[in-house]
């Protein structure tokens, strides 16, 4: 890691700004890039404050043979990406990584191999409903039933690893999405079960997770919104075509330490525009960087006769306005005169309760 040695001992340079001389050093060698990051990312993590992130330590297993991925690929007739295998091979046979880390090859290969040729039955595109007929299954269903839909939906992906509990990182690795990340939880019976990360391929996705911990963003749900800084999502809400898109391009910002002036000077634009799909998340994004320009639109949301907007509104004051609860007292104490929703009247309460006003 001479590159890096050089970087910080010659010109003292940040972590951050390390990450963009590696980008400008090597724009076409992505295997490259990665090694550089990780050990910028632990010089950003060096405590291990970062979720599981004292579980690998930023540390990779040795590299493995390729030889061994190949006698899998034979044994099973499936193809692991290529990007994958370069990571197996040049990068690290797993270790750090994204949550609890990327698992070793050999704890991996055998745990859906009866089926990893078949292409995947999953897509971005599949509705909940299509979900529940095909994963509905009944408790009283014999071990056989079981196991035959367990491996219908694990057709074509392969184990990387795990985010805790009940939720695993699987690599499409067959069909239409192969090379795409899946986040899963609670497979059979569950309304939400899935969701594709937004990158391509693995080693995209990767590199993504190193720039989010060396950029000290937030990384807590990493992968679940989609990537890219202010000025990038900001030239993406203006290309989406529908507001479910663009309640995704919002939602993504919460992930940035900081908004800037002029980022601020936009979603404040978007939130005169008035009430609409879209409306609510903006204000909540632009109260988590600049709470002082909600309070007027959150007093005068907190007047309206929707419950919808009022209960909006007193969720965001209660979590975004932690240290101006006190500007919204008396306004709050009218709507909770006049309301009968439950959500509202419990929030409003929960803030009142800080404020020392009322006993909850």
């Amino acid at each position: 890691m001479c590159f890096i040695s050089n970087l910080f001992q010659k010109r003292s340079l940040t972590p951050a700004q390390a990450r963009l001389e590696i980008n400008l050093a090597y724009p076409n060698d992505q295997v490259k890039r990665v090694q550089l990051k990780l050990p910028l990312a632990l010089e950003v993590d060096k405590k291990f404050e970062l979720f599981a992130s004292d579980r690998h330590k930023y540390v990779l297993n040795p590299p493995i043979a390729l030889a061994e991925i190949e006698k899998w690929q034979k044994r099973t007739g499936a193809q692991l990406p290529e990007d994958f295998i370069l990571f197996l091979t040049q990068i690290g046979n797993g270790g750090a990584g994204p949550y609890y880390g990327i698992a070793r090859f050999e704890d991996s290969e055998s745990r859906y191999d009866q089926t990893a040729a078949l292409p995947s039955i999953l897509s971005p595109t599949m509705s909940d409903q299509e979900w529940q007929v095909m994963s509905q299954i009944d408790d009283d269903c014999s071990d056989e039933e079981f196991d035959e839909r367990d491996h219908l939906i694990h057709q074509g992906v392969f184990y990387l690893g795990t985010c805790g509990c009940e939720y695993d990182l699987l690599l499409v690795i067959t069909g239409k999405y192969a090379g795409r990340i899946l986040y899963t939880h609670h497979w059979c019976d569950s309304d939400k079960p899935y969701f594709f990360s937004y990158e391509k391929s693995f080693l995209d996705w990767y590199e993504r997770w190193l720039d989010e911990v060396i950029q000290e963003y937030n990384t807590s749900w990493f992968g679940h919104n989609m990537g890219g800084s202010e000025e990038t999502l900001l030239v993406s809400y203006q290309n989406m075509q529908t507001d479910e898109e663009r309640i995704q391009v919002i939602k993504s910002f919460y992930k940035l330490p900081i908004l800037s002036e002029q980022g601020a000077d936009i979603l404040e634009g978007i939130v005169e525009q008035g009430h609409n799909d879209v409306y609510p998340y903006v204000l909540k994004i632009l109260a988590q960087f600049a709470p002082e320009r909600t309070t007027c639109y959150l007093l005068d949301d907190l007047k309206n006769n929707n419950n919808n907007i009022v209960s909006q509104a007193a969720k965001i004051v209660f979590f975004q306005h932690k240290t101006n609860l006190k500007l919204f007292q008396q306004q709050l104490i009218e709507t909770l005169a006049k309301s009968t929703d439950r959500d509202t009247v419990r929030f409003i309460g929960y803030i009142l309760k800080e404020l020392n006003v009322v006993n909850v």
